[in-house]
């Protein structure tokens, strides 16, 4: 599956992720690859965050802005081009809660 397919459907889960209190700080290139790992392991299991192993070490944060719903609004390349989403930190770390603009 690949990284844009994945993104759609984590948007659709994102919507039933419980939120926690956001961190100070904006998250760093790993935070973003781990937020993005937990989401592809909930949508396809261990197996599905190891096939996208390569692409997930490819993922490099841009701009990120304070969001209006709390966390961060994040620019990260995906090596399929730029992605915005947005990020909270909770109990278990980062989380990806919405994806687009």
């Amino acid at each position: 599956m690949k990284i844009n397919k994945l993104i759609s459907a984590i948007a659709a889960l994102a919507s039933t992720l419980a939120l926690t209190a956001c961190g100070e700080a904006a998250p760093s290139d790993g935070d973003v690859r781990e937020a993005m790992a937990k989401q592809i392991e909930e949508i396809s299991g261990t197996a599905g965050v190891e096939s996208q192993r390569e692409e997930l070490a490819k993922i490099k944060v841009g701009k990120c802005v304070a969001a209006d719903l709390g966390g961060f609004k994040c620019e990260f390349s995906a090596g399929g081009g730029t992605q915005t989403g947005r990020f909270k930190k909770g109990d278990k770390g980062w989380e990806l809660v919405g994806v687009g603009s």
